[in-house]
C-alpha cells in the first residue's frame, strides 16, 4: 500500500519533490506564520498544483500522522549518527 502511494514520489525529480513536500508539511506543523503554497512552490521550482496534489499524497500514505514519538526519534538518530562514524 505504501509503494502505490508513494508512486508520485518516484520520477527522475523524486529528491526534490519530496524534499519540498516533506519541507512544506514539516513547516505546516511546527510554524504559526505560514508561507503560501504558492509561494513555497516557487521556491521549490514546482507548481503549486503539483505541490497540493504532492502534500496530499504524502499526507494520505502516513495516514496523517506526522508526528514521531521520541523513542522512534532517537532510534533513527541514533542510526544516522552512527553511519556517520564510520
Amino acid at each position: 500500500m505504501l509503494v502505490s502511494a508513494m508512486r508520485p514520489f518516484t520520477s527522475s525529480l523524486a529528491s526534490l519533490r519530496l524534499t519540498a513536500t516533506s519541507l512544506r508539511i514539516a513547516s505546516k506543523f511546527v510554524d504559526d506564520f505560514r508561507v503560501s503554497n504558492s509561494d513555497f512552490a516557487t521556491i521549490a521550482g514546482i507548481s503549486s498544483v503539483e505541490l497540493n496534489f504532492l502534500e496530499s499524497e504524502f499526507l494520505t500514505a502516513l495516514n496523517f500522522k506526522i508526528n514521531v514519538d521520541r523513542p522512534l526519534f532517537e532510534s533513527y538518530a541514533y542510526c544516522i549518527l552512527a553511519q556517520d562514524n564510520n
